[in-house]
């Protein structure tokens, strides 16, 4: 008698999941999405190049005026 393969199916998979589950970390839970970004931010440095591009953006950026835009606007 040839045994059913239906259920060998069902026994190599329940083996690959009870490995995987051995082999892997827990997961992270994260609260929302902003810390799960600020989680990736932190294992990822960005490229150098990019580094620099931001850096000069940043760097040609007119100063913020001396007094706010209402009170130029009112006089005050």
């Amino acid at each position: 008698m040839l045994p059913d393969p239906k259920k060998s199916r069902l026994n190599q998979q329940q083996q690959a999941r009870q490995e995987s589950a051995q082999q892997s970390q827990p997961g992270l839970e994260f609260a929302g999405v902003e810390d799960l970004l600020r989680h990736d931010r932190e294992q990822t440095p960005p490229p150098a190049a990019l580094e620099a591009r931001v850096k000069q953006s940043i760097a040609a950026e007119a100063p913020p005026p001396s007094r706010p835009w209402w009170k130029r606007w009112f006089k005050r």
